[in-house]
């Protein structure tokens, strides 16, 4: 039997798209490390006024929207991936189940010329 590779039943573009999904996780990666800089600069800002809180609540304000961004931008990219890898998953099942097929007549086959032979 010839050895069978994944990209034989995985449409390329599939793996393409779980490249491109990889990088949108690695930049929302960056994007949560910003928001925890903002956090941190939130934090290290010494309340010597009233000013000055309003402007830890800025900071604040503005690193969690970025964690919220981010967040979306998380799921939306998990969803992707679920979802490309429920269909490669489909696709390689579907190839398997027929391949399995296949060999299971050649066994019959083969059977039955050793005992009517």
């Amino acid at each position: 039997m010839a050895d069978i590779r994944i990209t034989d039943l995985v449409d390329p573009k599939a793996i393409e798209d779980l490249r491109t999904v990889k990088n949108e996780v690695d930049n929302v990666r960056s994007a949560f490390l910003d928001a925890a800089k903002v956090m941190v600069e939130a934090i290290k800002i010494k309340v010597e006024v009233v000013g000055d809180i309003d402007k830890i609540n800025n900071l604040v304000a503005g690193g969690l929207k970025k964690a919220e961004d981010a967040t979306a931008q998380l799921n939306s990219a998990i969803d992707q991936q679920r979802q490309i890898i429920g269909q490669t998953t489909n696709v390689i099942s579907r190839e398997l189940a027929e391949i399995e097929k296949e060999n299971k007549a050649k066994r019959a086959a083969q059977y039955k010329r050793r005992n009517n032979g």
